[in-house]
């Protein structure tokens, strides 16, 4: 989003709105309330986890960041996907970045391998593989 970035595997959505509505439903068994109020509580505090995580897990990149993480978020983003070299990505960003070189590429690489985060922990955001070709995780 933007230059916002954040680990695919720090995005639960699918296991928050599964607590959200197993705790509504469990609200709604053990109180009087109407169920419609309980699961809106639920989900409420499922929503409130969500952009917690997002909040204390994503980081803010800068654009030439960003460019280098979507570049390999859009050509190496299947599992199966052999991934890119930092010189594919050289290629890649010179077509609207001539004046880039290798170094300039390998630099935020190196950055998207161990990007500090707010809760005091780092998002490994890409990685090489034994190879050196990279996968974004984002």
């Amino acid at each position: 989003m933007g230059r916002y970035a954040i680990r695919e595997d720090d995005i639960k959505l699918f296991e928050v709105l599964t607590d959200g509505l197993t705790a509504a439903a469990g609200v709604g068994f053990f109180t009087q309330h109407p169920p419609l109020l309980a699961a809106k509580v639920a989900i409420g505090v499922s929503l409130a986890k969500l952009v917690r995580a997002l909040m204390m897990r994503g980081v803010l990149l800068d654009r030439d960041t960003i460019h280098v993480l979507t570049i390999l978020r859009c050509n190496a983003a299947a599992p199966r996907d052999p991934g890119l070299s930092p010189e594919e990505v050289l290629h890649i960003v010179q077509r609207t970045k001539p004046e880039c070189d290798i170094n300039w590429v390998q630099q935020r690489l190196d950055y998207l391998k161990d990007v500090p985060t707010r809760d005091r922990g780092n998002a490994k955001l890409a990685s090489a593989d034994p190879c050196g070709r990279w996968r974004s995780h984002a």
